[in-house]
This record gives structure tokens, C-alpha cells and sequence, in this order.
């Protein structure tokens, strides 16, 4: 396979199969990024380097957004992290993080991690750049007085905050009215084995003046009686790009907590059954908008990454969804999730860690029918048919820190060729015998006309059905073929369809004008031309009308 560049978007890659078919690689986040300079779709590279950018020593560039750490030139008060953006004309909008008081001892980078060590006693503070986020952890190592912190703000001109009623935090252009970005929902979550989440996190918008120069600051506290946490306690205040990402969704809901939504940022998603019986679902909801709507679907498979494993081996069935719904915090839980449309297909033998391919495509054709617009995306079903306890398996979400290790979708696909136009036979004529049959090449974005063949059926009854078969194939690139009508019987109403086969899909039908098959009844040969003799009746008199043909090529043609 090679990849066909000119189909890439954000968030997939499609690859040209030998036989004329694609392959495509749907992510759930964004895999590609806009050059500034050029507005060519890149690979993204989250990999942290060494680079000098105005009082940053580190940063990523080669992303949806770009992200800079560690400034010393205020040894006091260190701009930790900066966050920089284009609005949709174009111009820069960026953000300089300070924790307010911070002291950090030092520092460490590898890979898309940055972290902070000991910004304040027994606290660190870490880094996490993905396609689509700047995942921040504050990591609390030990019991501590104050679980309190602000993060003092310095913005470009343009920027203005809005905190929004769910407590998320909103950056808004003031030029064009947009949302650039988001400070996520706060959460935390324990070290414990169950890993207890807490929502009891709150942001605060203020001002604060560090060396008589006020900034917007933002305070992140913990108000959960920590007494039931387990050290080190991590607690997130997550910026993500609100524009140019992933129309992807992804949830779980639990009969244990029917009334659990998420927080529509959960890292793992459950599937199967716990120790009394609960189950858990997931729901996903794939961007498909890279997928030509005129594609003929071959097979489509969602796989997901198995990183805990529970219990036995369980059977999973999937589903197409036929209602709305949502990841948002508190939409979705067990008891208003949406029922199910189609079984799709199923797994057996889920068990061990690594990616599973859910089949989409085996036993229904909804997902032809939501690329075709016939049908709604709303998503679909993992569901473990495996009544089983203790059989819960953990799979990564769209929302994991590692973009390596979320869900992916794979369809192969393949867009048919054009209809042919059929120049022969052409309306009214009369066909004998042998007759050849003409048509103008179809196109195919992908295959040479050279390589095309077709297909030709005959119809005796105006088109209402199509029992002769005159050609499964031709020969590839043929603009012509003979066909001997001897044998089928006479009709006035008769039409030819053909279609072309670009090696993966046949493409829409072309019809011919109506014409006749006649084995020469009626026709008399008079010096070598040929008068076609009808004799009818009108009114009290019998009347003989003769018309003149010439017979050229099988087809008797008027004179």
C-alpha cells in the first residue's frame, strides 16, 4: 500500500490498495497538522527538543498547537509552560503558565512528558503534550496543609477568559468570537488499585499582582476529604484545543452506577461484568467525514486496546446506535443510553492485553447507509455477551494520555468508477443478428481507463428486468463489444445496461436509448435494400404502409 496524501485529514490516512481500493486509518485524535507557512497537512511529532524560543528552552512545534517549557529568566517565579495557537485568520494567540510561588529543584523531559520536580515540598508538576491537549498533573506525593494552587496567566492581546456553568474554562477570541481552547472539567485521582476519581476539584478565576503588575490567575483546589485517598494524588487541569480536533466520542455506562455519566475525559473505558454481576457498555461515536459519501464499504473493524484484563474470556457483540447521545459530563449514563439499531457482528476469546479488531460490517450494511447519508452516525456498541463475574476488561479511550494506545477505526473502501455513456445502439434502430455495441469510457480518480473493464446485461421488457447476460467482463479498456442477438426474442422495448469494474467495485450503470430486435420478419429484400411491409386496418379500408431500410452492421436502418 502507499499512501494517498491528497486524502489525508486531521485525523486519518488512506492508503491505495493494488487493487484499486483504499485502506483508511480513522485516529481518534488528530495524527496531522497544519503547517503555519505552507497549509499542508503534516505528521504530527510530540516529541519535547531542546530549542531556544524567545525565554523557553524546550518545546513542540510539530502539532495542532505548540507548546514551549522551562523560562529561567525569573528564578523566583519560572513561566512554566506557554500555549500557542492559530485563530481561524491566522494569528497567534498564546498563554504563559506561572504557578504562583513555585521553586521547582529541577527539571526532566523525554518524549512528550515535561515534568517539574518539587515545584512546592512533596508536589511535582507535570507535562503531557498530545495532538490535541496539554495535559497538566499535579502531582501530590504527600499529605500536605494546602491543596490549593494558582496559576498566574499572561496573554496575547485577544484573549479574554469565560468560566462556563459545568466549571471548565474558556479561552475566547475577542476579534473573531471563537473558542480557541479550554481548561477541561478538574478532576483527581488516587493511587489506589480501584484508582478512586474525584470531581470535588474546583477552578477559580481572580487577579493576582506579582511585582506590582496584575495577572488573571486561575486557582485549582481540592476540596475532597482526603482521608479515603491514596498518595500520590494526582490532580488535573487539562488545556485542550477546542477547534481543529477529532469529532470522535467515547463513553461508558455502568448498571452498577445507573446514573453515571463520566466526566467526559475518563482515560479507560470498562466493558463486560463485575464481581456482582454490574455491567459495563461502551459506546463510541467515529468521525467518518474523510469517507467519500459515493464509497462502497468492503469491511470496516474499530479496534480498541486492551489494557486490563479481568476474568476469563468474554464474546463481544457490536451494535449500531440509533438515538443521539453524548460524552459530555453529565448526558449519557445506564439509564438514558440509547438503544441499539443493527447487530453488527462479534468477537470471541477477549482476554489478553493488546488491540482487538471489532467487526462493524459482518452482518449488517448500517455503516454503508451512514457513509451513503441514508442513515444518521450515531455510533456505535461494545457489549460483552459473556454473563460471567468478574470478567471486566479495561480498554485505553479517545482520551488517553497516550496517543499510541486510543482507538482507531480501519474501512476499506473503494469509490466505483462512472457510469458509461453507450453511443450504440441508438434509439429506433431494429437489430437482426450480430451487432456491435459502443460505449465512452468511464473515469476512476484511481484506476487508468486503460484497466477498466465492463459489464453489459440486455433487457427485452423497457427495463424492467435484465435476464440476458451479453458480457460478465471484458477485456480491460474496450470501448466496443460484438454481440449476436439471434437467439433472443423479438421486442420493440428493448435497452441495454452497462457498467464498469475498476478491479475492487463496479460503478453506476449506463443505459441505452430504446431500440428493436427483429430476425427480419416484415423486412423484404427489393434490389438489394430492404422495404419493411405493415399491413393494418382503418376505419372500413385495409391499407399497406412500406418503408425503406438498409442493413448495416445487423441493424436495419431507415432510408
Amino acid at each position: 500500500m502507499s499512501e494517498a496524501i491528497e486524502k489525508r485529514s486531521l485525523n486519518s490516512k488512506h492508503f491505495l490498495n493494488e487493487n484499486g481500493s483504499f485502506t483508511a486509518q480513522i485516529h481518534a485524535t488528530p495524527i496531522h497538522h497544519i503547517d503555519w507557512t505552507t497549509g499542508e497537512l503534516l505528521d504530527n511529532d510530540y516529541t519535547i527538543v531542546p530549542e531556544i524560543n524567545w525565554e523557553f528552552e524546550y518545546a513542540v512545534k510539530k502539532n495542532n498547537f505548540r507548546a514551549y517549557f522551562n523560562d529561567s529568566t525569573d528564578i523566583k517565579n519560572a513561566t512554566l509552560a506557554s500555549f500557542e495557537i492559530l485563530n481561524s485568520q491566522g494569528v497567534v494567540r498564546w498563554i504563559n503558565y506561572k504557578l504562583f510561588g513555585a521553586d521547582p529543584t529541577g527539571h526532566l523531559y523525554k518524549e512528550n512528558r515535561f515534568k517539574y520536580y518539587n515545584v512546592f515540598p512533596n508536589v511535582d508538576l507535570e507535562y503531557i503534550v498530545s495532538s490535541e491537549r496539554l495535559k497538566e498533573n499535579i502531582i501530590v506525593k504527600e499529605s500536605t496543609a494546602n491543596f490549593s494552587y494558582t496559576f498566574t496567566l499572561k496573554m496575547s492581546e485577544g484573549l479574554k477568559l469565560e468560566q462556563q456553568p459545568d466549571g471548565s474554562i474558556f479561552f475566547i477570541d475577542t476579534d473573531t468570537g471563537e473558542e480557541l481552547w479550554e481548561i477541561s472539567r478538574p478532576y483527581a485521582e488516587d493511587s489506589s488499585p480501584e484508582v478512586i476519581r474525584t470531581e470535588a476539584v474546583a477552578y477559580t478565576l481572580g487577579k493576582q499582582i506579582y511585582e506590582g503588575i496584575e495577572y488573571d490567575s486561575i486557582t485549582v483546589d481540592l476540596l475532597e476529604d482526603i482521608s479515603k485517598l491514596t498518595f500520590p494524588i494526582v490532580i488535573d487541569p487539562t488545556v485542550t484545543i477546542i477547534s481543529n480536533t477529532s469529532n470522535w466520542m467515547d463513553t461508558r455506562v455502568f448498571s452498577g452506577d445507573p446514573d453515571y455519566t463520566g466526566s467526559g475525559d475518563d482515560n479507560i473505558l470498562y466493558l463486560g461484568f463485575n464481581s456482582t454481576l454490574a455491567e459495563s457498555r461502551i459506546l463510541f461515536q467515529p468521525d467518518l467525514s474523510s469517507i467519500p459519501s459515493n464509497a462502497k464499504i468492503i469491511s470496516a473493524v474499530a479496534s480498541h486496546y486492551l489494557t486490563i484484563d479481568n476474568g476469563g474470556s468474554i464474546t463481544v457483540r457490536t451494535y449500531s446506535i440509533e438515538e443521539p447521545w453524548s460524552d459530555n459530563f453529565g448526558v449519557t449514563s445506564w439509564n438514558t443510553m440509547p438503544s441499539v439499531r443493527s447487530y453488527l457482528g462479534s468477537l470471541s476469546n477477549v482476554n489478553s492485553g493488546g488491540y482487538y479488531d471489532f467487526p462493524l460490517t459482518t452482518y449488517s450494511d448500517d455503516f454503508q447507509k451512514i457513509i451513503s447519508g441514508e442513515l444518521p452516525n450515531y455510533g456505535f456498541y461494545l457489549m460483552s455477551i459473556t454473563v460471567t463475574a468478574s470478567t471486566h476488561k479495561a480498554f485505553y479511550s479517545s482520551e488517553h494520555t497516550s496517543s499510541g494506545s486510543r482507538p482507531t477505526l480501519t474501512v476499506e473502501y473503494n469509490v466505483p468508477p462512472s457510469a458509461p455513456v453507450i453511443t450504440s445502439p441508438i434509439s429506433g434502430v431494429s437489430i437482426d443478428s450480430t451487432h456491435t455495441i459502443t460505449w465512452n469510457l468511464s473515469t476512476d480518480a484511481e484506476t487508468a481507463q486503460g484497466s477498466l473493464q465492463y459489464n453489459a446485461d440486455l433487457s427485452i421488457d423497457d427495463g424492467l428486468t435484465y435476464p440476458y447476460e451479453i458480457v460478465a467482463l471484458t477485456a480491460a479498456g474496450e470501448t466496443s463489444y460484438e454481440y449476436d442477438f439471434s437467439a433472443i426474442p423479438e421486442s420493440a422495448i428493448c435497452k441495454i445496461r452497462l457498467r464498469a469494474f475498476d478491479g475492487a467495485s463496479f460503478g453506476g450503470y449506463g443505459y441505452s436509448d430504446t431500440f428493436e430486435i427483429s430476425h427480419g420478419k416484415g423486412y423484404v429484400k427489393v434490389n438489394g435494400e430492404y422495404v419493411k411491409v405493415k399491413i393494418f386496418v382503418k376505419g372500413s379500408g385495409v391499407y399497406v404502409e412500406a418503408k425503406a431500410y438498409r442493413k448495416v452492421n445487423g441493424v436495419y436502418e431507415k432510408m
